[in-house]
């Protein structure tokens, strides 16, 4: 009898899901290292995309956007080599556009 975790990869695999976890997954190991890394700012950034071997994380305000700017080159490092993702190219950081923050946000979603 196959196990469930192989069950669940022939599943994603057939249905074409596969791209959307793995860029659900870079979302997630992203986070996880803005809230290690950075946590006096990990309410004010959220990783909220990764297409096409961009990534991108949302700031609330530009303070944060400058701070994360400086440690970009340290994230994008830490996800090609520890967490194995190597089809992230770049990393964008954007402003958002909603005042709400970003647990908020992740809990609409």
């Amino acid at each position: 009898m196959d196990q469930m975790s192989s069950i669940l990869s022939k599943v994603i695999k057939k249905r074409g899901l596969q791209g959307h976890v793995d860029a659900a997954l870079v979302v997630h190991h992203a986070q996880a290292w803005i809230e290690a890394k950075m946590p006096t700012l990990n309410e004010q950034l959220l990783a909220t995309q990764f297409k096409d071997g961009v990534l991108t994380i949302e700031a609330i305000h530009s303070i944060a956007a400058q701070e994360c700017q400086m440690r970009l080159d340290e994230l994008l490092e830490h996800l090609q080599e520890s967490e194995g993702h190597k089809a992230i190219s770049s990393i964008r950081i954007t402003r958002s556009t909603c005042k709400k923050s970003p647990q908020t946000l992740a809990s609409a979603d």
